[in-house]
């Protein structure tokens, strides 16, 4: 490397000036140089920041660890009254001081410069240092927000919980009037069923009243026919009777008074006629 930027010839007095090419040359071993310097600080601070990028992420993992640990507490304790924010340090970080000091060997003109770094320590103003002191009033931030959003969160346990029991009280009215209604239609279809056996049976029993009637009307026609018949009868009988009576007092008569047969045929038809008009 050093043939790369010094030339090998022994450097000359401080006195001479560099004319033409050597100049140039010069000149451009000079910005070399200081552009390897600037590239090598450049190199120091991001390996810093690098450090302190695994460092936060170290400390980032154990504040993880350390917040599910206190997630998991307060699931399992509800002693307290209110919920209160806790910050937690750990021990005292392992950040060292100063890191990765260097000696630099420079050509400045015609004469060497060797410089030497001191370290870089972890306030540098980048901005990266500022995160490490600023992280504490952040956590502390941020367990005030868990305690809010852990209220919140009891606020609507409660509230789902509510909701949940009177959708559990609606669900089972609904299963007894769903129960009720499966009732009603199994006893409305039995009620159907006997309406439509009623009607049937009043169908068949007004056929059969129907023929009964039509039976009795029949039986009375014929009982009133007999008894017209009977009561004509009874008149013939009379009637004849009376003829009969008539015969044997005309015979008894014609007896008494000596009267001839040929006499008494006239008197007969007159009786007759006298029967008819009476008829």
């Amino acid at each position: 490397m050093n043939s790369l930027f010094f030339s090998d010839t022994p450097p000359g007095p401080m006195c001479n000036v560099p004319t033409g090419s050597g100049a140039v040359t010069s000149a451009l071993r000079n910005d070399l140089g200081s552009n390897i310097h600037v590239l090598k600080t450049l190199n120091l601070r991001f390996r810093c920041f690098l450090a302190k990028v695994h460092e936060l992420e170290r400390r980032n993992k154990l504040l993880e660890s350390q917040l599910q640990q206190a997630l998991l507490r307060t699931q399992y304790r509800h002693l307290y009254a209110r919920d209160v924010a806790v910050q937690t340090d750990g021990p005292d970080s392992r950040l060292p001081g100063t890191i990765w000091s260097f000696t630099h060997v420079r050509r400045q003109g015609e004469r060497l410069e060797t410089l030497r770094g001191p370290g870089l320590s972890w306030s540098h103003p980048d901005g990266v240092g500022v995160q490490i002191d600023t992280i504490t009033p952040e956590l502390r931030a941020l367990y005030n927000v868990l305690a809010k959003v852990k209220r919140e969160r009891d606020e609507y346990r409660k509230k789902w919980e509510e909701e949940l029991s009177k959708r559990e009280q609606l669900e089972s009215t609904v299963e007894t009037m769903q129960q009720s209604a499966q009732e009603s239609t199994e006893v409305q279809d039995e009620l159907s069923e006997k309406v439509d056996r009623l009607k049937a049976e009043l169908v068949v029993f007004k056929s059969l009243m129907t023929d009964q009637m039509s039976d009795l009307d029949t039986q009375i026609q014929e009982k009133a026919r007999r008894v017209d018949m009977d009561i004509c009868r009874r008149i013939d009988i009379t009637a004849k009777l009376c003829d009969v009576a008539q015969q044997r007092n005309s015979e008894d008569m014609s007896k008494m008074f000596n009267v001839s047969p040929a006499r008494s045929l006239p008197e007969r038809g007159a009786v007759a006629c006298c029967r008819k008009k009476r008829a």
